[in-house]
């Protein structure tokens, strides 16, 4: 992913987004951006959001402007949000928006909270996937969405891990499955009915 430095070409969280899509989808393709939809989209339905994997912040800033109640950026290097913390906290201010920004490691539990949406965009490593929803999957109530879940320029396809995750807690579904590029898959918390064994 391009990381520009365009942060004396912003003056608001909404230009910062949409400057930084557009630069990211000239460099690496239009679909690339294809989670942003699913993200405002389910944001809308949610009271707390969190991700892990920031990096300089737009996908954050996609679910910020949904206007959350809360919302939560976990990043181990803090260098590439730094520049555009500002624009975030006065959005937040702006629009009564708890917002927090944590410098942890997203396989550690400090980075561990409850919340109703989590959108996942950190290594794209399987082995990596597989502790961070070892580790965060209990604590989401609502919904889980991963960026570059599909073999495309080096990244490693995370779907086998969800579908590990999925099997392993049965109380996921995948309810959107983008194969476009590095695509992306959207998970939903569900009720099960009990099995036929479980009704005698």
């Amino acid at each position: 992913m391009i990381k520009p430095d365009i942060v004396k070409e912003v003056n608001s969280l909404s230009e910062f987004y949409d400057k930084l899509t557009a630069m990211q989808q000239t460099a690496h393709f239009t679909e690339y951006c294809a989670h942003h939809k699913p993200l405002k989209e389910l944001t809308k339905k949610c009271d707390t959001v969190k991700e892990l994997g920031v990096c300089q912040g737009v996908t954050l800033a996609a679910m910020m402007m949904e206007k959350p109640k809360k919302i939560i950026g976990i990043d181990i290097m803090p260098k590439y949000f730094n520049p555009y913390s500002k624009l975030f906290y006065d959005y937040a201010e702006k629009h009564n928006i708890d917002f927090e920004f944590k410098i942890a490691n997203t396989m550690e539990a400090e980075s561990v909270s409850d919340c109703d949406l989590l959108h996942i965009d950190t290594t794209h490593k399987g082995n990596v996937l597989a502790k961070e929803l070892e580790m965060h999957g209990s604590s989401v109530k609502k919904y889980i969405v991963f960026h570059d879940t599909c073999n495309y320029a080096g990244s490693d396809g995370l779907l086998v891990e969800i579908a590990k995750f999925i099997t392993k807690y049965q109380y996921w579904q995948i309810i959107d499955h983008n194969i476009q590029r590095v695509g992306y898959t959207v998970i939903k918390r569900v009720k099960r009915l009990p099995s036929h064994n479980e009704r005698r």
